[in-house]
Parts: C-alpha cells; structure tokens; sequence
C-alpha cells in the first residue's frame, strides 16, 4: 500500500512545486506593479457588458453578449 501512496504523492507533489516556481515570481511582478484587482475589474466590466446587452434587448447566449461582454 505505501508504494501506491507514493505513486499517487509524487506526481502531486513535483506537480505543486512546480505551480509554486511560477506562481511566486508572477505574483511577486503583480504586486509590484500594483495590479492586485485586475481579475475583479474584468469581471465587473464584463458583468456591465451583459447589463447592457439584456438593456438593449439582445438574446442571452447569443454571441453579441460575449462581444459586448468583453
């Protein structure tokens, strides 16, 4: 049993360190630059867009949504 608990951890483990390497200098750039929010701004600018396509009488799934969403 111990050999297939370490079959299933080291692939999840050198999969984690992996994300770790590239996640730390990409968030150490972000904060740097100071663009924390930047996924909340996009998603209230996109959420603004469907907004304004249910105004303006547009279909809910319909591909000018996705244009105008952003």
């Amino acid at each position: 049993m111990e050999g297939l608990e370490l079959q299933i951890l080291a692939p999840a483990l050198v999969a984690g360190l992996l994300v770790l390497a590239t996640h730390v200098p990409l968030g150490q750039e972000v904060l740097k630059r100071g663009i924390v929010f930047i996924d909340l701004a996009i998603a209230q600018i996109a959420g603004l867009g469907i907004i304004a396509a249910y105004s303006f009488g547009f279909e809910m799934d319909g591909p000018v949504v996705q244009l105008i969403a952003g």
